[in-house]
């Protein structure tokens, strides 16, 4: 009896795990896989900033002629409205861009992941401890 419990709770944290965790995957690490993999850098300019959603800022770049913009969180702190910047862009997706080094992300992105994915089984299994 004691044992189908275990294996209750066990399949019941894995079937609601594998769900989130491929939904955390998809938000941003296939984007930083990509970059940190195949990436080329540019000059851009910050066209907006705005600390109080997030810390984003906004900047607008070329690639072979054609104008790119994009809105990242997090780097208001470090930039000004006009002010250059070296954008890390995909070589065959130069939509996908980032201000930040592609491999640091790719390495924080990881990081998250694999913390949600051993805390958030705990915090299940402490919520569901006496099904």
């Amino acid at each position: 009896m004691q044992l189908k419990k275990i294996l209750f709770k066990s399949l019941l944290i894995m079937t609601i795990m594998t769900p989130i965790i491929v939904f955390l995957v998809q938000i941003n690490w296939i984007r930083y896989y990509k970059l940190s993999n195949d990436y080329l850098t540019t000059s851009g300019v910050i066209i907006s900033v705005n600390p109080e959603v997030h810390m984003r800022g906004c900047y607008t770049y070329d690639v072979e002629n054609i104008k790119y913009s994009y809105c990242e969180d997090g780097i208001a702190s470090d930039y000004k409205t006009h002010d250059n910047a070296l954008v890390f862009y995909e070589r065959k997706n130069p939509q996908n861009s980032s201000l930040t080094k592609p491999h640091d992300l790719l390495v924080n992105e990881t990081t998250t992941i694999l913390i949600a994915a051993i805390i958030l089984p705990i915090f299940f299994i402490f919520v569901f401890r006496k099904i």
